[in-house]
């Protein structure tokens, strides 16, 4: 559940878009100042996002000390996809009433 949380309030919080969280690398955090560096952003130039205290929190606990690699790790690759995390928003969505089962959002 905790990699659920941190990826919704990453996404929330930050403005990223999910391809830019799927690359996301522990290396491009930075809790102590409250950034996060974002390396594959659109249009190739890498960018800073400034991230809210609650989503640094819930990427700490998500994290369990991990000091290298892939924020959130996968199936394919060693990080998620952008397909897994569609359908967690999906499923999110359809759980709160927002979309029927099944439905794109």
């Amino acid at each position: 559940m905790t990699g659920k949380k941190a990826i919704v309030l990453t996404l929330a919080g930050t403005g990223m878009r999910v391809n830019e969280l799927c690359n996301l690398r522990i290396e491009d955090l930075d809790i102590e100042h409250g950034y996060i560096h974002v390396e594959v952003a659109q249009g190739g130039r890498p960018r800073t996002v400034v991230s809210p205290k609650p989503t640094l929190e819930a990427l700490q606990v998500h994290l369990c000390g991990r000091e290298a690699g892939f924020v959130f790790l996968g199936r394919q690759d060693g990080h998620i996809s952008t397909r897994q995390i569609q359908r967690l928003l999906d499923e999110i969505a359809t759980r709160a009433g927002l979309q029927d089962e099944g439905q794109v959002l």
